[in-house]
């Protein structure tokens, strides 16, 4: 049997704009470092 391994993300923020708000919500959140997951289709979409 193997061994259970478990994955929180404490936050989602999608949305508009949100590149601006993402240092703020990190340091509040106490974290070192982030990262930005984005592709042409997320993009286009809007």
């Amino acid at each position: 049997m193997q061994k259970l391994r478990k994955f929180v993300a404490p936050e989602f923020f999608f949305g508009e704009g949100v590149l601006d708000l993402v240092g703020h919500y990190a340091v509040n959140l106490g974290a070192e470092k982030v990262l930005v997951v984005t592709d042409s289709s997320v993009i286009s979409v809007g």
